[in-house]
């Protein structure tokens, strides 16, 4: 008897050692995922953001030479703005990313066909340039909860929070400090899909400026020497959007959006134009018109498109 209760002690003894051992090992797993910054919101308590961001690659861009290859193309992939018999579910936009305008476009058709194939191939590059905003704010919200209880954040994790806040133009920024934190993430958000495309409408005059198709400026923004010209259009809008969330011009704009976002509403593109009022010249003619163009063609019907792969 004295033998078999020194061998049960011996497998209590393996097993208790087994186990602890499994949980050490679960314990480094984890950590490593932490470390490769496989931060995923729901860990964190986070369910006020949109999910299935796609990951932050560079954009594959699209060239096509005539407006007639355009429509061709949108036909092939089955691209239609026209509203679901379910209401409640989200218009699928293809990840079609066109590089430039063509010169010719829109030409030759309809006023409504012109419209339509404007925001056909707008949505598409709000929508990428609005998910990489979603997944820098998941990642901040993620590390600012860190830092605030008291946890730690990995050198690179550092180095990313300060690679953000010289994107947003915030200076003086130390991951320490939580008030600057709390200035960052009034700044990386999310530009209603309304107001991004109603702005595109009014400023690139529905496709048919010089600027929109010589210059890939889909918004506007200006230099002393003109209209800023961009590589491609998806860094036209992606531009356009760091513009609102970093220039101190629109600091009112993101107000709204705090207060938004505090009182757990829905952004409201017409609501955050109020915040616009040193955009352009005009200032608030240019605000009621960019509304016109949210209200009269009923662009709230794409804040919650989703992006679908091609």
């Amino acid at each position: 008897m004295i033998k078999q209760s020194n061998f049960l002690k011996k497998i209590n003894f393996c097993v208790s050692r087994f186990i602890i051992a499994s949980a050490l090992l679960l314990t480094a797993i984890l950590y490593a995922l932490v470390a490769q910054d496989y931060i995923k919101a729901p860990l964190f308590g986070i369910s006020s953001l949109k999910a299935s961001a796609p990951l932050n690659q560079k954009t594959p861009c699209i060239e096509v030479t005539s407006t007639k290859e355009l429509i061709a193309l949108f036909e092939q992939h089955e691209y239609s703005l026209d509203s679901t018999a379910d209401d409640n579910t989200p218009i699928e936009i293809p990840a079609l990313y066109l590089s430039t305008l063509p010169n010719d476009f829109a030409k030759n058709l309809t006023i409504a066909d012109k419209k339509e194939l404007f925001m056909k191939t707008l949505l598409p590059l709000i929508l990428e340039a609005n998910n990489e905003i979603i997944q820098e704010r998941t990642k901040l919200i993620a590390l600012k909860e860190i830092i605030e209880n008291k946890g730690t954040i990995l050198e690179s994790q550092r180095a990313w929070l300060n690679n953000l806040a010289d994107k947003y133009r915030l200076k003086k920024f130390s991951p320490e400090d939580t008030n600057k934190l709390d200035i960052l993430l009034t700044r990386v958000d999310e530009i209603p899909v309304a107001m991004a495309l109603g702005q595109a409408i009014e400023e690139a005059g529905w496709g048919r400026s010089y600027a929109a198709r010589i210059k890939n400026a889909t918004h506007g923004v200006t230099l002393p020497s003109g209209v800023k010209a961009y590589e491609s259009l998806v860094i036209s809008v992606k531009s356009y959007m760091r513009n609102l969330n970093a220039n101190p011009a629109y600091i009112k704009m993101r107000k709204i959006r705090s207060e938004l976002r505090a009182q757990n509403k829905d952004l409201c593109g017409v609501k955050m134009m109020d915040g616009l009022y040193h955009y352009s010249e005009l200032r608030n003619k240019y605000i009621r018109k960019v509304k016109k163009h949210i209200t009269h063609h009923n662009l709230v019907r794409f804040e919650d498109a989703q992006l679908k792969e091609i």
